[in-house]
């Protein structure tokens, strides 16, 4: 309980913050959510991409961002989140700490083995996700390439994103 009220209180205190959004939680992906009819990526986690498939030499390949979003959406699709905006993304949706009945949801998704935690946007869940990897848990537990990584070998491969790229580039498969 005491762990809970300090969240809610570094939450409100915490520099640069703005009030952001608050209400019920449609999950998007397992680091994207819809809240309040706000896009709310997320601070300092990285999920798999929906469309990511995990797996290695040791282990057949699995629709692992299709699990991961499934199990955030039983977690949290329809609560209600609180959430404290720290920044915008270059895609324009807002960059939160949200929390859930006084419990930080990345905190949780990284300790649950479902995220990592994004070090380039913030060390927050650095020694979270470390326990994760320690101890198997989620994601950690099998075969993956990190959704950085995924997404970097997204664009060596196909080119960029529809969204970023520029008029009259097209996409090769």
């Amino acid at each position: 309980m005491l762990r809970h009220l300090f969240f809610t209180a570094a939450l409100i205190l915490a520099n640069p913050v703005t009030a952001g959004p608050s209400g019920t939680i449609h999950v998007v992906d397992g680091d994207t959510f819809k809240i309040d009819g706000t896009t709310v990526r997320l601070h300092a986690i990285d999920a798999p991409e929906t469309d990511q498939m995990c797996g290695d030499a040791n282990s057949p390949a699995w629709a692992c961002g299709d699990w991961v979003r499934n199990k955030t959406r039983q977690m949290y699709e329809g609560r209600s989140a609180i959430c404290v905006a720290t920044d915008t993304d270059r895609y324009g949706r807002t960059v939160a700490k949200c929390s859930v009945d006084g419990q930080d949801v990345g905190e949780r998704l990284v300790s649950d083995g479902l995220a990592f935690a994004y070090r380039q946007y913030g060390m927050d869940y650095d020694l979270v996700e470390k326990g994760a990897a320690v101890n198997g848990r989620g994601l950690h537990g099998t075969g993956i390439m990190s959704p950085a990584a995924f997404r970097s070998a997204l664009v060596h491969r196909r080119g960029p994103p529809p969204w970023r790229r520029t008029q009259g580039q097209k996409l090769s498969l």
